[in-house]
């Protein structure tokens, strides 16, 4: 009897090893802010790997990790910065060899793949990556790309948005340096004013001189709200 306990569970184990795969993940070594202040972050990985989200924590200097995913099945990844900034991004098709690189382009995208798969994750697995990364560009109406994931559609032609005009005020005076590269980094004089046109969604700001962020939140219709956090390492 407990040989065939040890069989059966020696069949199940090896079933699933054969359902999985072994992927490394890899995305820059700096981050913009890294590079500039010399200190570095720690990193959080979300990733869906064909049936679920799973997380997982790396240490500072950590730029590479080795996950296992389903067999067969499209999975996304995304990695933040200090668990709460904006992040690398990826994704993976059954096809593909086995190294993912994530890069902070395709964490908007990657972003909102993440949450479609927390919706319909059997649909979600079966979506291609690499024809929804060749025709979605930011900056785009993430809200709707969202819905039509969810709803098993997609028209890339119907994503496009427009940036607004946002002024910056009341902020220390020095250099400010964006969180990614589609927004371009800034001076500013004490007192002086500074009028940005940015794009719908989050956009940082940090003076590192200062330890400042300037957190700039943007809805669709152009609205929005300031969010500051002096004292900020990062």
């Amino acid at each position: 009897m407990m040989i065939f306990l040890l069989l059966l569970s020696f069949i199940f184990t090896s079933c699933e090893i054969l359902n999985y795969r072994e992927v490394t993940v890899c995305f820059p070594s700096e981050h913009f802010w890294e590079s500039e202040s010399g200190v570095e972050m720690w990193y959080t990985l979300e990733y869906f790997d064909g049936e679920s989200i799973k997380r997982k924590t790396l240490n500072k200097g950590e730029r590479q990790t080795t996950v296992s995913v389903l067999r067969g099945a499209t999975c996304y990844f995304v990695s933040r910065p200090e668990n709460q900034y904006h992040p690398f991004g990826g994704g993976f098709d059954p096809e593909d060899d086995g190294v993912v690189y994530l890069t902070q382009k395709e964490g908007f995208l990657a972003d909102i793949l993440i949450e479609a798969s927390r919706l319909v994750p059997s649909q979600a697995s079966s979506f291609s990556y690499k024809y929804i990364n060749s025709r979605i560009e930011y900056p785009f109406n993430e809200d709707a790309l969202l819905l039509d994931l969810r709803n098993g559609s997609f028209s890339h032609s119907s994503y496009s948005v427009k940036s607004y005009k946002i002024p910056i005020e009341g902020l220390p005076g020095g250099r400010y340096i964006p969180e990614t590269d589609y927004d371009s980094p800034f001076s500013l004089d004490v007192g002086e004013e500074k009028t940005l046109f940015l794009y719908p969604g989050i956009h940082r700001y940090l003076n590192l001189e200062k330890r400042f962020i300037r957190t700039i939140a943007i809805n669709s219709d152009g609205s929005y709200k300031c969010f500051d956090t002096p004292g900020a390492v990062f």
